[in-house]
Parts: C-alpha cells; structure tokens; sequence
C-alpha cells in the first residue's frame, strides 16, 4: 500500500523508527548505524524554522496580492513592506523577484494550503502512524476512508475517516492542531471563467476552511496572523 504513495512512503521512510523494516541490507551487507540515522534525522531540522519563516511570507504575500483591488500601489512596494513586517531577512533594493515567482499567479491566493496540508499531514502521522507505523488494521483505514477516493470526497470526511475513535460520532470540527476561527471568514473568490468574483460566507468552527468540499476550487482569505499558529502544530 505504501508502496503506491509516495508521501506516505516518505514519512514512513524518514522516521528512524522505521528504519529496519523498510530498508534491511543483504545478509552480507553492513548494516547503517543507528547514530547515523539519528543524526540524517536531525539534520532535516536544520533551519526548519527559517523555512517555516519564509513559507509563512509567502502565504501572507499571496493573500496580499489576491486581496482587494485595486492595490493601489506597486507589487514591489507591497513586496517590501511585506518582506520587513514577515521576514527575517530585509528587502533587496531595485529587485522585484515577483516577477518571477510563478506560484503568486497559478495558484490563485492558495499557497496556505501548503502550511495547512503539513499541518493536517502531522495530525494523521501523530494520531494514527506515530506509534505503530506498519499496524496492518491502521493501514488498511488509511487506504479506505483517504487513499481509495482520489479527489471524489469531501477532505474533511476523509481526514475524520482515516482519525482513530468513534468516526460516526465525530464532530464536524477542526483537529485541536489548528485554532477554531476567532471571528468570521472574510470573503471567498470563486473562480469562473478566469474572472475572480467576491462572495460572502458564513462564519465557520473550523478555521482551516469553511468548506473543505470546495478547497481547491476556491481562494479563501484567512486571518494573517493564522499562519504563525499552523506553523506551530507542525
């Protein structure tokens, strides 16, 4: 099963717990020291907080520019007061890399949903896999009630599927990894034929979307300081 995804295999494949079972040499073969992997492990921590730091000046860029309109000032001018309010390193002077940061245009004010994917990722590998990685009847949930659906589920039923506990009693509620919304959902952009056209929604419990059934098909606009809680969780 893990053999079919690739983020799972990942995950599994870079906790050192694992280790044995997933990659066991030849019996002639020497075997990887445990000290070695230990510290292959720690090295994907380094610098993950200025990572984090740089994912979240992205995010709240991209919010910024999809946001209202008109701007009324430059994208460069936006980019660098961004920069200095959300970021540790200061604005290059007669530089405009915006340019050329294709994911500010395709996405559509959607690069949250990287931080808020990691975050539910995280969820899921804590709650279900942190323990025991390779437990047959967790797995098996896993592929039914996430793997098995494609993209032809609602996310959020598939997240409560996959979550250990009483599924047919679960609220609809977000995971305690990620803050309930303190106040309401500013406004949503549909996009129909190329054109983004303001909606209004009513204010959700759960702050990772209002409405997980129509994540990817829609820009939504979560408070900015949100960012730093997601980070948080992961």
């Amino acid at each position: 099963m893990y053999a079919l995804d690739v983020a799972g295999s990942k995950v599994l494949a870079s906790a050192a717990h694992t280790r044995e079972p997933l990659a066991a040499p030849p019996p002639t073969a020497p075997s990887m020291p445990k000290n070695m992997v230990s510290r292959l492990c720690e090295s994907k921590k380094v610098c993950a907080a200025a990572d984090m730091q740089l994912q979240v000046f992205y995010a709240i860029l991209d919010q910024i520019y999809h946001g209202k309109h008109p701007l009324r000032r430059s994208t460069t001018d936006i980019l660098k007061e961004t920069q200095e309010k959300f970021y540790g390193l200061p604005y290059v002077p007669n530089t405009a890399w915006q340019l050329r940061f294709s994911h500010l245009v395709g996405y559509g004010a959607k690069y949250y949903s990287y931080l808020m994917s990691r975050a539910v990722a995280s969820m899921v590998w804590k709650e279900c896999f942190l323990q025991d990685p390779f437990n047959r009847s967790t797995g098996e949930r896993y592929r039914r009630e996430m793997l098995a659906h494609g993209g032809g589920r609602e996310p959020m039923l598939m997240v409560q599927g996959v979550r250990p506990g009483d599924r047919a009693s679960r609220p609809t509620t977000c995971s305690p990894y990620l803050r309930p919304a303190p106040s309401a959902i500013g406004p949503l952009y549909p996009i129909r034929g190329g054109a983004s056209q303001p909606t209004t929604r009513s204010p959700s419990p759960c702050l990772a979307h209002p409405d997980w059934s129509r994540l990817g098909r829609v820009s939504w606009t979560p408070p900015m300081h949100e960012f730093v809680h997601w980070a948080s969780s992961l």
